[in-house]
């Protein structure tokens, strides 16, 4: 089975709790014989571009500015539908991938 992994950073090598749990998410996907492919939030908080530790998954990374504009906040507070937290990780150039 082809398996697709959304991140919003890279798990490789795991800093954290959720990193860890992607990769072990991962790896035990790729031991049960899965085609499993990444896609990982490169961010500025998040900056490592570290390669996977595991040999089987095929990994991308795409740079997101998830960096506070005073602006855009102010203009979701007032106007928004969405959270700003999570109105920060929406990007073209991520979903394209």
């Amino acid at each position: 089975m082809k398996i697709l992994v959304l991140s919003n950073k890279n798990p490789f090598p795991p800093r954290d709790g959720g990193e860890l749990a992607i990769r072990n998410m991962i790896q035990e996907m790729v031991e049960y014989g899965h085609e499993v492919s990444i896609l990982m939030m490169t961010t500025s908080k998040h900056h490592k571009k570290n390669s996977p530790d595991i040999d089987a998954i095929n990994a991308h990374n795409v740079f997101v500015n998830t960096d506070i504009k005073p602006f855009k906040l102010l203009w979701n507070y007032f106007m928004g539908t969405m959270p700003y937290i999570a109105q920060r990780f929406i990007d073209a150039t991520y979903a394209e991938h």
